[in-house]
């Protein structure tokens, strides 16, 4: 038998069930293949993710040179409470 008389048998059979029952196989197959496609949603999400963390610890700020500046002293400018 070859796998187009396969293919035709079981379509008929299919065919042949109860709209119930050709409704769970429907949405039985949707929730699969949801759940294949969200598995490698995930897990190219992980790999941007982690790629995109590896590029920021690569990144080199360049570094500004402040000049030093000397705050006075608050306490030697106050004068004394009469």
């Amino acid at each position: 038998m070859a796998l187009a008389d396969k293919v035709r048998i079981t379509l008929e059979k299919l065919q042949g069930l109860p709209e119930e029952t050709k409704k769970i196989i429907l949405w039985t197959i949707v929730v699969i293949l949801a759940l294949i496609m969200g598995i490698f949603w995930i897990n190219g999400a992980l790999n941007s993710i982690q790629q995109a963390s590896q590029d920021v610890g690569n990144i080199q700020l360049p570094t500004i040179e402040t000049p030093s500046i000397k705050m006075p002293d608050l306490e030697e400018n106050k004068t004394p409470e009469k």
